[in-house]
């Protein structure tokens, strides 16, 4: 009995010593493929969350994976987009043997940009009004004359296909506050601008918050065919 026990502990101790060592060579591999696509110059890792990943080999499925990356930037088409740090969290991905096929059960994204990227994205020049909330100018027609008004507000996602909603607009006119009544109409104009790019198949936005760095985008996806997103 002694004997046994003694081999069910050394067995044991082999599993965890494998495990550790391909869970360590997969890390490596999504590494590396996710830093020849974002650059060299990008603080890269990977962490899968499975208890035994040689379980989940088995049953050619992750359970749970962390991808976080650091500055990056991407082209595509004629945009450029920088990227001051990501955060993917990733839960039940199948199959493992043919990554080109694999489908994310659900996923949870964290995507942050600087001010200049958040204003390519949407096609409005803005910037930080403190407080959460964001600045940007439109204009007003007056009989003959067009106006420029400053609008400033915090952001919500109005829908999850990209389109943002302003949440307790305020503008003002030469430094003068407007009554929101005056500027109803622009004010929904310019909201009408702000939109984001599409994610992709099967993800959509889910927050959006505003600091003095930028803005940090959520997105979530369930069902996710990875052979289908844009690249």
């Amino acid at each position: 009995m002694i004997i046994f026990s003694m081999v069910l502990a050394l067995l044991g101790v082999a599993v965890m010593v494998v495990d550790h060592v391909v869970r360590d060579r997969a890390e490596q591999a999504i590494d590396d493929k996710l830093t020849a696509k974002v650059g060299t110059l990008s603080e890269v890792h990977t962490r899968i969350t499975d208890p035994i990943f040689l379980a989940s080999a088995v049953q050619n499925k992750v359970s749970g994976a962390e991808l976080t990356l650091g500055s990056f930037t991407l082209t595509g088409g004629t945009r450029t987009v920088h990227v001051s740090s990501a955060t993917v969290n990733l839960h039940n991905v199948s199959p493992l043997t043919k990554p080109a096929e694999a489908t994310v059960e659900s996923l949870d994204a964290a995507v942050t940009v600087d001010w200049a990227t958040l204003s390519s994205l949407t096609g409005v020049q803005l910037s930080y009004a403190g407080d959460g909330r964001a600045a940007g100018s439109t204009n007003i027609t007056a009989g003959s004359q067009t106006i420029p008004i400053q609008v400033t507000a915090s952001l919500n996602v109005n829908d999850p296909h990209g389109q943002l909603g302003l949440v307790s607009p305020s503008a003002t006119l030469a430094g003068v506050d407007v009554p929101s009544d005056v500027i109803a109409g622009a004010t929904k104009a310019f909201q009408d601008k702000l939109t984001l790019p599409t994610v992709g198949d099967g993800l959509s936005y889910s927050s959006v918050t505003l600091t003095e760095q930028g803005a940090t985008l959520g997105v979530h996806g369930d069902h996710v065919d990875l052979g289908k997103l844009k690249q």
